[in-house]
């Protein structure tokens, strides 16, 4: 079996190389980007589920080589790691060869080392670093573990993952799916910054992107992101079989106190960096809603009014940089269709603005998660939903794009007859009202109130030429109103995350 298809580099790396490009680096750094090409157009579901198939490959216990990384590259089975890393995968729903090579890679990166367990019980299984001595002392196979978890008696041979490294893997996958985020985010601000060395790169991977179904794919992780209970309703029954065996199987981990929490907290972290990504690629190149696209528009601009006083080199630059802008804006870039904006809406109003529950993000019920030592998970938790609340207010606005509605409705109300009624299809949206629909069923915080008062703004407008006010429009107005108005706007601005030099506040 080829594991190619399973297999990824480090994402951290990818990042830090993406940051760090420059003219001498760009050759590497277009051989990366083509090398993960298909993890960034599939972005987090290249992270597969648990299956059958990838399961008996690992207990088969044979190297898989991933051919199409380089030969030296693959999945080499640990055999007393084997029965752990399947428990663990079902933890982290994880396919079994990825969770298994990203084990493997943590007790590297960590200089840890777990021997196989002799066939007799000892009072624990030694972790050891390569620098000698012990590290973690593991509960042995046949002992109960800690904090409510009870290990059952394990194959002969196969090694106990202690608490502390469970937790250590699952940040560390964790960290793998933020930073492969970073990466796409990165990927398109450097194509849209044409002053950057690796912008040109950077654009021609981008066009590919577009061209393959980015914005559908990102779309749909952020959909599983908002909707986890409906994605888990539809998990396959392979996995059901496979989360059945592994029931069956002897426990061979010891489960973190706080690892729902934590699981949690991570997600909420994800819904944060997709919600950016899809804002970006719908603002696009538009200057209206695309910060980095007017100082470059507006730099084209000044240029071009001052072009008798300019240098040679000067001129030449600025027909090179309007050159490149014309490049990114003649990409794919795409329109989210109506039918996607009110799943958008609807998705968001349950998962990020729930009605109801204190913090807009729906939480795991607060019995099954073990008391924290102190609040500083509750308070990262919080941050993010704030946060998401700020950047789903910026995604439904890059959707709606308000500039061109308000574009479209001049160029309506000029071509309608002197005190004519004005088109019915003006606002360019056929289920309008079920658009306000889905907006109405937004939680009332300051997190909904842009989007709320920019579509009764518009609504206004639109009843200016119509002659007929919007039914929705003094509700929309009041629950704005209610949530703080305009006064509400600048409170999550406040957030560390929301900085103008960051990509959440520049968007």
């Amino acid at each position: 079996m080829d594991a190619s298809g399973l297999y990824w580099l480090s994402f951290k790396a990818v990042y830090q190389q993406l940051q760090a490009a420059n003219r001498s680096t760009i050759d590497g750094l277009s051989e990366q980007l083509n090398l993960n090409f298909e993890w960034l157009l599939d972005g987090l579901s290249k992270f597969q589920k648990p299956n059958t198939s990838s399961r008996d490959t690992l207990n088969a216990g044979k190297s898989l080589r991933a051919s199409s990384w380089g030969a030296k590259r693959g999945v080499a089975v640990d055999k007393h790691l084997v029965d752990a890393t399947v428990e663990l995968s079902q933890l982290l729903d994880l396919d079994e060869l990825q969770c298994h090579l990203l084990l493997k890679r943590w007790l590297k990166d960590n200089d840890i080392h777990i021997q196989p367990p002799t066939v007799a019980a000892t009072p624990a299984t030694s972790v050891t670093s390569a620098a000698g001595g012990a590290l973690l002392a593991l509960p042995a196979p046949t002992t109960a573990a800690t904090a409510g978890f009870t290990a059952t008696a394990a194959r002969p041979g196969q090694a106990v993952l202690s608490a502390e490294v469970v937790q250590g893997v699952l940040d560390y996958y964790a960290q793998e799916r933020i930073y492969l985020a970073k990466c796409q985010q990165f990927l398109v601000m450097t194509a849209m910054n044409v002053h950057a060395d690796a912008s040109q790169t950077c654009c021609n991977v981008l066009r590919r992107l577009l061209d393959g179904g980015w914005e559908s794919k990102t779309f749909d992780n952020l959909s599983a992101l908002l909707a986890p209970q409906q994605a888990a309703a539809e998990a396959s029954a392979d996995a059901a079989a496979v989360q059945a065996a592994v029931v069956r199987d002897a426990a061979l981990l010891v489960k973190p106190y706080n690892f729902e929490q934590r699981l949690h907290l991570h997600a909420l972290h994800e819904r944060c960096e997709l919600l950016c990504i899809l804002t970006q690629l719908y603002c696009g190149p538009d200057t209206t809603c695309s910060p980095s696209s007017y100082s470059i528009q507006q730099l084209i601009k000044d240029r071009e009014q001052q072009q008798d006083m300019l240098s040679e080199a000067e001129a030449d630059d600025t027909a090179a940089v309007a050159s490149a802008v014309a490049d990114v804006a003649g990409l794919s870039w795409p329109e989210c269709s109506e039918e996607r904006l009110i799943k958008l809406l609807q998705l968001l109003g349950e998962a990020v603005f729930l009605p109801g529950v204190p913090n807009g993000l729906s939480k795991p019920p607060r019995r099954t998660i073990p008391p924290a030592p102190n609040n500083t998970t509750d308070s990262q938790a919080s941050a993010f939903e704030q946060l998401a609340q700020a950047l789903a207010a910026s995604l439904i606005l890059a959707a709606l794009k308000p500039a061109q509605l308000l574009n479209r409705l001049a160029e309506s109300a000029l071509a309608a007859s002197a005190g004519g009624p004005l088109p019915r299809n003006t606002t360019a949206f056929k289920q309008w009202r079920s658009i306000e629909a889905a907006l109405m069923q937004w939680r009332v915080v300051p997190g909904c109130v842009l989007p709320m008062l920019t579509v009764f703004a518009y609504n206004q407008l639109l009843a200016s030429y119509r002659g007929s006010a919007d039914a929705m429009s003094p509700s929309i107005q009041q629950n704005a109103i209610q949530a703080g108005g305009f006064a509400a706007i600048a409170a999550p601005l406040a957030l560390e995350e929301l900085s103008p030099n960051s990509l959440a506040g520049s968007l």
